[in-house]
């Protein structure tokens, strides 16, 4: 994705049993693309463009890599407006069922609306609509076959030997409280 000539990620993790193959991945990519431009990007700024979605597999150090190009011209948001600065984000928690920092992810929403958002929170209607388009995600990627996880690659501050996937089972706006990105600011991160 890009914003204001910056490059942004959110970082998703699926599993697949039997482990997954370029075919697979490649589903997946398209799987995650109809979700973000007909859920997701729905209640975003135009100005949030998006222009690849790219798959690893993390099975192996040297395994493949798929990346799916957005369809010309890039989709974008689909609020007409603008958005707040780059690094304002609203924090979407995946919950595993388990506790601990291991058993957690989150992703971190641009491209709010200036609309959307009301001293330093998101309106609570923009952040229930991020909580169920998240909610959404296992539903859209049924022709991929994969199962959503969050994936523990460190524990106690050292890398795992193996890495731990953990299904989710919820997804939670914490509070509409904005949270700040830094490395989204232009001229910071890549």
């Amino acid at each position: 994705m890009a914003i204001n000539g910056q490059q942004v990620e959110n970082t998703l993790y699926f599993q697949k049993e039997g482990g997954w193959n370029v075919p697979g991945a490649t589903q997946l990519a398209n799987d995650l693309l109809v979700w973000w431009t007909t859920l997701l990007s729905v209640q975003l700024s135009e100005q949030l463009i998006l222009r690849e979605i790219t798959v690893s597999d993390l099975n192996v150090v040297d395994s493949f890599q798929v990346t799916v190009p957005a369809p010309t011209p890039n989709p974008s948001g689909g609020v007409v407006g603008e958005a707040e600065p780059n690094n304002v984000s609203l924090t979407v928690s995946f919950r595993t069922g388990l506790r601990g920092r291991s058993f957690r992810g989150r992703n971190y929403v641009v491209g709010i609306p200036k609309e959307k958002t009301l001293n330093s929170q998101v309106i609570s209607t923009f952040s229930a609509y991020m909580q169920g388009s998240y909610q959404g995600i296992p539903s859209a990627i049924t022709l991929s076959g994969g199962t959503w996880v969050v994936a523990s690659r460190f524990h106690a501050n050292a890398p795992r030997v193996t890495g731990v996937s953990t299904p989710v089972t919820a997804v939670v706006v914490v509070d509409d409280f904005v949270d700040s990105q830094r490395r989204r600011l232009p001229g910071r991160g890549t």
